[in-house]
C-alpha cells in the first residue's frame, strides 16, 4: 500500500468517525428534546387535572389529596406531599401525600423555625415565602437530617413551593424527583402556578366555610326569633306599604283560622269590616306617614267571628323595604271582666283589680321577651351583626318602656283598691330631696339642661313615708325634665310652710322652663289615663298615670300638690307635706310591699 493511499484511508476513517459521532450526538439531542417535551406535556396534563380537582373537590382536604395524586400519577414525580403549618409546634404537618416515597414523610420532622430540621428546602420556602429548588439533595449539607431516608427512597432532587391563605404562608407543596434535571425553568414556572392556584382555592374554601358558618348562625338566630314571636300571646305581623304580609307569628294563624299560604294572598284590611275597616285604613296611613299609631277594632276571623283587639303599628325598614310591624292584643278577656265589674256594684274598685290582673298577665311574657333579648345581646347563641344588634336594642328598649307603664298601672290599681299602705318613719327631708334629684340629674344633663337643687344647710326632720315621698319627687322631676326642651329645672325645699291652716310642713317645689300647660288643661292633670297630648302622634310617651299616682300618694301622706303654669313659660309643681305625720290615709307601722 502506498503512503498516499494510507493517508487517504486514514483521512476517510477520521471523517467517517466524525460523521458517526455527529449522527449519534444528534440522536441523543433529539431523544433529550423529546423527553423534555414529554415531561412538559405530562406536567401540562397534570396542571389541567389540578384545575379540575379545584372545581370538583367538595373540601380542602379532598383537594389536597387529589393534587398530590395527580402530580405523581400524571406529572411523573416520585413523591409529593403538602405540609400544613401547626403554629403551636412550628412544624409542617402532612395534610396529603402521594407516591412510593411518601412513606418518607411519616418518618421525618420538618419544622418552620431556625432549628436544624427547619433548614431544608421546606423550612426555607416557608420562611422566605419563595420557592426552593435543590437539584442534588445528597450534596446539600442542609439536608443532612434526612439523608438516610433520601438514600432509601432514591430521591435526587426536590422543589418546594409556599402555599398561602389570605396572603399569609400557611404551608408548602413538596415535590421530589429521582433525577437532577426534573425541575427546569419551565417546570418550575408551571409548578409555581399550581401553588398559586391552590392558594386561591384555599381562600375560596375559607370564604365558603365562613359563609356556611354565618348561615348556620343566622338560621339559629332566625329560629330563636321565630320561637320568641310564637311565644308572645298576641298576634304579631309585618307587611309592606302595598299590604303584602311578609312575616307573622303562629298566634296570628291560630286566631284567624287562615293557613300560611292563604296569609300570603290577604291584605291587612281583609280582617276588618264597616267602620273598623275605614279606621284601620286611616291608622295604617298614619304609621307610614308619621311613624306609629294604635287603634281598637274587631278582628274578623276566616269563619266570620269578631274578636275585639288592640292593635299597634310602627314604621320600620325590613328586608330593604319600608314596612309596618305591629302587635295585636286580644281584648276579649278585658271586656268579659269589665262586664262582670258592671254587674258587681263596685265598678271603680273592681276596675282597678282588673287592671292589676291584666298588668300581671302582660308582665309575664314581657319579662320573657326582655330576658331573651338580653341573652341575644350578650351573643350567647352566637355573634350578631350591627343591624341585628340595633333591632334587638329597640326591642329591649320598647320592652323596658312597656314594663314601666305596667308598673304604673299596678301602682294606681293598688291605690284605688286600697291595697297600698304607707310607712311611718322619721327621716331628713333634705337628704330625701337630694337623693331624688341625683337620680334624675343624668336625664337632665343628657338633654343639656341646667339642673339646680336649693336646700337648707342643716337637716330638716319630718315624719312620713320616705320611699313614697321620693317616688313623688322623682316623678315630678322626670316630668319637668321630659317637658323642658331647653333652659333648666330647679328644685327648692322651703321650711316653715303650712300644708293647711294650723298644719306645719315643708314645701318642695319643682320649677321648669318647659312648654307649660294651658289653663283649661290644668283640671285634667291628675286624672288617671289622661294625657294632655293624647293624639296618636304625641311626642312624649307614657300612660298618663304618673301625676295621678303622685296625687294619690300625696293624699295618703296628708300632703297636697299645687300647680302653676303658663304655656311657653314653664311650670311649677309644689308638694306641701306635713312635718309631723298627720295624714289622711292609713298608716302602717313597718315595711310594706312594693
Amino acid at each position: 500500500m502506498t503512503p498516499i493511499l494510507t493517508i487517504v484511508g486514514l483521512v476517510s476513517l477520521v471523517a467517517l468517525g466524525v460523521v458517526v459521532f455527529q449522527l449519534r450526538g444528534e440522536r441523543r439531542t433529539a431523544r433529550a428534546r423529546n423527553a423534555e417535551i414529554e415531561a412538559l406535556e405530562r406536567l401540562h396534563d397534570a396542571l389541567r387535572r389540578v384545575h379540575q380537582a379545584m372545581a370538583w373537590s367538595a373540601s380542602r382536604d379532598e383537594l389536597l389529596s387529589r393534587v398530590c395524586d395527580v402530580l405523581v400519577e400524571r406529572g411523573g414525580f416520585a413523591a409529593t406531599w403538602i405540609g400544613w403549618h401547626d403554629p403551636e409546634t412550628r412544624r409542617l404537618v402532612p395534610a396529603a401525600t402521594a407516591g412510593e416515597a411518601s412513606g418518607m414523610v411519616e418518618k421525618i420532622a420538618v419544622h418552620t423555625d431556625d432549628r436544624p430540621s427547619g433548614q431544608g428546602p421546606s423550612g426555607r420556602a416557608f420562611r422566605s415565602g419563595r420557592f426552593e429548588i435543590v437539584r442534588d439533595l445528597m450534596a446539600d449539607d442542609r439536608s443532612s437530617p434526612w439523608l438516610d431516608e433520601i438514600r432509601r427512597w432514591g430521591i435526587v432532587s426536590a422543589a418546594v413551593f409556599p402555599l398561602r391563605l389570605h396572603g399569609e404562608v400557611c404551608g408548602t407543596l413538596n415535590i421530589y424527583a429521582p433525577s437532577p434535571d426534573a425541575f427546569g425553568p419551565r417546570e418550575v414556572a408551571l409548578l409555581d402556578e399550581v401553588a398559586r392556584d391552590l392558594s386561591r382555592a384555599f381562600d375560596a374554601f375559607a370564604e365558603r366555610e365562613q359563609r356556611s358558618h354565618s348561615e348556620v348562625i343566622a338560621a339559629r338566630e332566625a329560629a330563636l326569633v321565630t320561637h320568641l314571636l310564637d311565644s308572645v300571646p298576641g298576634v304579631i305581623y309585618v307587611y309592606d306599604a302595598k299590604g303584602h304580609f311578609l312575616r307573622w307569628n303562629r298566634r296570628f294563624t291560630e286566631v284567624t283560622g287562615y293557613t300560611d299560604a292563604e296569609m300570603r294572598t290577604l291584605h291587612p284590611l281583609d280582617f276588618f269590616r264597616g267602620e273598623d275597616r275605614a279606621r284601620l285604613e286611616a291608622r295604617i296611613a298614619t304609621v307610614f306617614e308619621e311613624g306609629s299609631a294604635s287603634v281598637e277594632a274587631d278582628f274578623v276571623t276566616k269563619g266570620g267571628e269578631t274578636i275585639p283587639y288592640f292593635f299597634t303599628g310602627n314604621r320600620v325598614d325590613f328586608q330593604r323595604t319600608t314596612c309596618l310591624v305591629g302587635m295585636g292584643i286580644d281584648l276579649s278577656e278585658r271586656e268579659r271582666i269589665e262586664e262582670e265589674l258592671r254587674e258587681a256594684e263596685a265598678s271603680d274598685r273592681m276596675k282597678s283589680v282588673f287592671l292589676a290582673t291584666m298588668s300581671h298577665e302582660l308582665r309575664t311574657p314581657l319579662n320573657s321577651i326582655l330576658g331573651f333579648s338580653g341573652i341575644l345581646l350578650q351573643e350567647l347563641p352566637g355573634p350578631l351583626t350591627g343591624e341585628q344588634r340595633r333591632q334587638l336594642e329597640m326591642v329591649r328598649a320598647s320592652g323596658r318602656h312597656l314594663l314601666a307603664m305596667i308598673n304604673d298601672v299596678l301602682d294606681i290599681s293598688r291605690i284605688e283598691a286600697g291595697g297600698l299602705e304607707v310607712h311611718d318613719e322619721r327621716f331628713d327631708a333634705v337628704e330625701a330631696v337630694r337623693r331624688a334629684a341625683e337620680i334624675v340629674r343624668p336625664l337632665a344633663e343628657a338633654g343639656d339642661l341646667d339642673f339646680e337643687v336649693e336646700l337648707p344647710e342643716g337637716p330638716v326632720e319630718i315624719r312620713s313615708d320616705r320611699r313614697r315621698l321620693e317616688q313623688i319627687l322623682i316623678n315630678l322631676l322626670t316630668n319637668a325634665t321630659k317637658f323642658t326642651p331647653e333652659g333648666g329645672v330647679r328644685v327648692v325645699l322651703d321650711v316653715g310652710m303650712e300644708v293647711s291652716p294650723g298644719v306645719p310642713g315643708v314645701r318642695i317645689a319643682v320649677h321648669d322652663t318647659g312648654i307649660g300647660i294651658a289653663t283649661e288643661d290644668l283640671p285634667k292633670l291628675f286624672q288617671p289615663f289622661r294625657q294632655l297630648d293624647s293624639t296618636l302622634t304625641r311626642r312624649h310617651e307614657g300612660t298618663g298615670l304618673g301625676l295621678a299616682i303622685c296625687n294619690r300618694l300625696a293624699e295618703l301622706l296628708g300632703a297636697r300638690i299645687e300647680v302653676e303654669s303658663e304655656v311657653g313659660e314653664g311650670s311649677t309643681f309644689a308638694l306641701r307635706i306635713p312635718t309631723g305625720g298627720d295624714r289622711v290615709g292609713e298608716v302602717a307601722e313597718g315595711e310594706v310591699e312594693a
